[in-house]
């Protein structure tokens, strides 16, 4: 709860994390034991959170790039097949290239802090 308290924005991967937590606690006070998989859950949602994810889906984008330039590089763009073939690999790698980019954007927005509203 600290931890999420400290961000500037919770993602959704945040607020799972702290359902888990907190139907865990539930469970717990009824004495029922916790739940393995809400536990599994916030662990990987603490540790692979932060700039650990933003560096590993920016690391992703950038490698997803490099089977474009392989491509354009051994059939260059003027044969049409190969243009469709690349356009493809574009679509197809377009959710990588993006998360990669809009977390980079995440954590830059969480450090300088401008997800803050001037009220709070």
């Amino acid at each position: 709860m600290r931890s999420a308290g400290a961000r500037s924005v919770l993602r959704p991967s945040d607020v799972q994390a702290l359902i888990g937590g907190l139907s865990n606690l539930e469970r717990t006070v009824a004495g029922q034991p916790a739940s393995v998989l809400d536990r599994v859950s916030g662990g990987v949602a603490r540790g692979f959170s932060g700039w650990v994810r933003v560096l590993t889906f920016l690391l992703l984008a950038l490698l997803s790039v490099v089977p474009l330039y392989l491509l354009n590089l051994a059939f260059g763009g003027r044969n049409t097949y190969w243009r469709a073939i690349a356009g493809g690999l574009v679509l197809l790698l377009l959710p990588t290239l993006l998360e990669g980019l809009f977390g980079l954007l995440g954590g830059l927005g969480d450090l300088l802090g401008s997800g803050r509203c001037a009220a709070c």
